[in-house]
């Protein structure tokens, strides 16, 4: 019988079986790759305006779980117009290697049914297989309400659409610049030869038409000053939850379930790993 199982890769899921390895916990990973994962396409920003709604001993924990799972830089963004003189603090995890943090313990799988969540020993269905664990994580953001459907009534989560460009090229300096109320751009350096660039579009995907993508890239690209075309744009769902920022729920006695992380973005990672291992130390 498996110790733990973690269903679901993103920041939240993987944050949380880090954790619970840390703790020499045998931990098993299971994630199809969807193509809209709504972890790709973020740039892993944690700024503390955007969890201002938090209460400081919840955000305080959350990037030290961050730091201590993925690691976490602290950089200076300029904020546009300003010439500079404005600016603020902004931890990031770098995205484009958190899979490669859990490639151990990982299993690509997709997960066809999850029974018994009532047990000590909930049962899941994988790859044609059973395995029964002693503690069961949920963590597939907008599909948390496929697999536990009974958990999510009245559409109380539901999925918003957003899109980000990795461009050619180096940047002097990360920046935020509003371009309409509560949405901005955000730019940062992604290694050595690639940018960045988001410009905070979440919409419901059914009000998506085929030319937002290229509305949303000629906002940013018109934000670095560039004429390049994107070397990719990354499109993803972000789960929202009508009733908490970042749903956290224990089903059961063996069973919990982590989403909903919408504007909270990366913090709330952290924040359902600490609660989860509070609860369950």
């Amino acid at each position: 019988m498996r110790d733990v199982i973690v269903v679901g890769c993103g920041i939240v899921g993987s944050t949380i079986a880090l954790a619970l390895q840390q703790q020499k916990r045998d931990v098993l990973i299971l994630d199809d790759e969807n193509a809209l994962a709504g972890t790709p396409p973020s740039g892993g920003h944690a700024k503390p305006s955007w969890f201002s709604g938090m209460k400081k001993s919840e955000y305080e924990p959350a990037l030290e779980m961050l730091s201590n799972t993925h690691g976490m830089s602290e950089e200076s963004f300029i904020i546009k117009p300003s010439a500079g003189l404005a600016c603020t603090t902004v931890f990031r995890v770098d995205t484009d290697k958190i899979r490669s943090h859990v490639a151990k313990i990982t299993t690509i799988a997709h997960v066809d049914e999850i029974t018994e969540l009532e047990t000590k020993h909930p049962c899941v269905t994988y790859n044609g297989e059973k395995e029964r664990c002693r503690l069961l994580i949920i963590a597939t953001g907008i599909w948390c309400r496929d697999l536990l459907p009974q958990e999510f009534p009245n559409n109380s989560l539901v999925a918003k659409q957003g899109v980000s460009f990795r461009f050619p090229g180096k940047l002097k300096k990360p920046f935020i610049k509003p371009w309409a109320p509560y949405k901005q751009i955000v730019a940062h350096q992604q290694g050595e030869n690639e940018i960045w660039v988001g410009d905070g579009t979440a919409i419901y995907p059914e009000n998506w038409p085929e030319t937002r993508n290229q509305v949303c890239q000629s906002r940013c690209r018109a934000a670095l000053g560039l004429k390049a075309m994107p070397l990719r744009s990354i499109v993803g769902l972000r789960p929202y939850h009508a009733a908490k920022p970042c749903y956290v729920n224990k089903i059961g006695s063996s069973v919990w379930v982590a989403t909903g992380a919408g504007k909270l973005g990366t913090v709330a990672g952290g924040y359902a790993a600490v609660e989860i291992v509070r609860a369950t130390s």
